[in-house]
């Protein structure tokens, strides 16, 4: 497989991440991986407590690759920075398929 950048695309620092998994199959969520998902959603609370989201240094890394690739990330929120608001308002993270929300 090759996967070709344009240039606009490829200096502004985007880097492309791939995750593959063979023979999955969809058997719900065990209580194992309930339980490591409410641990993750109580660190991020825990990190984010009394903080403004936007002053991370991560969330404004993504936001500039969202704003640098014309996407308005107050508009349309970057995944990471969805999920970590979802959790500081105690929201359960959408189900999508386990394998989709691991990498979430």
């Amino acid at each position: 497989m090759e996967i070709i950048f344009s240039p606009e695309v490829a200096t502004r620092g985007v880097r492309l991440g791939v995750q593959v998994f063979s023979d999955v199959v969809q058997q719900g969520w065990s209580e194992d991986f309930q339980y490591a998902l409410e641990e993750v959603q109580n660190q991020v609370r825990k990190e984010f407590a009394g903080k403004e989201i936007g002053e991370d240094s991560r969330i404004q890394a993504v936001r500039r690759m969202y704003s640098r690739c014309g996407t308005d990330p107050t508009k349309f929120r970057p995944c990471s920075e969805a999920l970590i608001r979802r959790a500081l308002k105690n929201q359960p993270f959408p189900r999508i398929f386990p394998a989709v929300d691991i990498g979430n």
